[in-house]
């Protein structure tokens, strides 16, 4: 290693494996600590994720009527409402070892057709209090096809085509027509 190079030096002294001194450390023991929850403002809102419960799945339709009809609910958002905002952008320009540019798959706020994991947020319900809006997340229904997932290590190495990356198979407007006829 060269130790006058500054960057390489910088590595050893800095790096990974070295501790890191936590300066919020005091403020949290004496119980000082300010979360975004301690933050109450007029008029502030809440919001609730509708989520997943499988692992793998093809999206169906959104059920989101009786939702938006609940008492202090204030807007009741999935994919199609958010469409015109396009993709979450990777703001960071990383690039592959050999110096080509990273491949940026384009990544929904929302999943719009396919739920790829368990959790995977597929609508967010506004609310004045956090309460209606647990309450109004309950009440939307998805209505998602469950598919095989990969849940065994071994088998997830074994090489095959990767389903998580291959085009979506339902267009937003089916999902709209499906959610339309509820």
């Amino acid at each position: 290693m060269n130790l006058h190079n500054n960057d390489q030096w910088s590595l050893t002294k800095f790096g990974i494996g070295q501790p890191v001194l936590r300066s919020e450390d005091p403020v949290l023991v004496r119980g000082e600590g300010r979360f975004t929850d301690d933050v109450s403002l007029p008029r502030q809102a809440y919001a609730v994720i509708v989520r997943s419960r499988h692992a793998h799945g093809i999206l169906r339709g959104i059920a989101t009527d009786a939702a938006r009809g609940m008492k202090g609910v204030l807007g009741v958002y999935t994919a199609a409402d958010l469409a015109g905002y396009g993709t979450l952008k990777c703001i960071v320009p990383f690039k592959n070892r050999d110096g080509s540019e990273m491949k940026k798959p384009p990544r929904h706020a929302l999943a719009a057709d396919k739920v790829r994991y368990v959790g995977d947020p597929v609508a967010i319900v506004v609310a004045e209090t956090l309460l209606q809006a647990k309450d109004a997340a309950e009440a939307v229904e998805l209505d998602i096809e469950p598919l095989n997932a990969v849940t065994n290590p071994e088998e997830a190495v074994q090489p095959r085509p990767c389903s998580m990356t291959r085009p979506p198979t339902t267009s937003r407007s089916t999902i709209t027509t499906a959610t339309a006829r509820r």
